[in-house]
């Protein structure tokens, strides 16, 4: 790998702990801002958005996230894919919640 390969490397590095940090602390802090009776509902949608356009601003920052000689826009849309693929946590389910994809077959009380 030379220093242009080793160049990407770091920075899809970087941008992959970036956009994970934002990750664990957008939720919470959605959660924070729209945790009442009205917005309650509100709080995925959101989370989602905001860590699209996280994942976009990092992308476009970090071009080597889409590879080696990609422009800004494939690098953000890249971030934006990788952002608003957050994974659910089983502790985020409802009562109605299948637990089928996290891999077991039972329902989730």
């Amino acid at each position: 790998m030379g220093i242009a390969g080793s160049k990407v490397g770091h920075q899809r590095g970087i941008a992959l702990v970036l956009i994970i940090a934002a990750g664990i602390i957008s939720f919470p802090l959605a959660a924070a801002f729209l945790d009442g009776p009205s917005t309650e509902d509100l709080i995925v949608p959101v989370h989602l958005v905001l860590m699209a356009v996280l994942g976009a601003v990092v992308g476009y920052l970090l071009p080597g996230l889409a590879g080696a000689g990609s422009s800004s826009v494939r690098s953000a849309a890249t971030g934006v894919c990788i952002g608003s693929k957050q994974p659910s946590l089983p502790w985020q389910c409802s009562s109605s919640c299948s637990s089928e994809r996290f891999g077991q077959a039972t329902h989730i009380h």
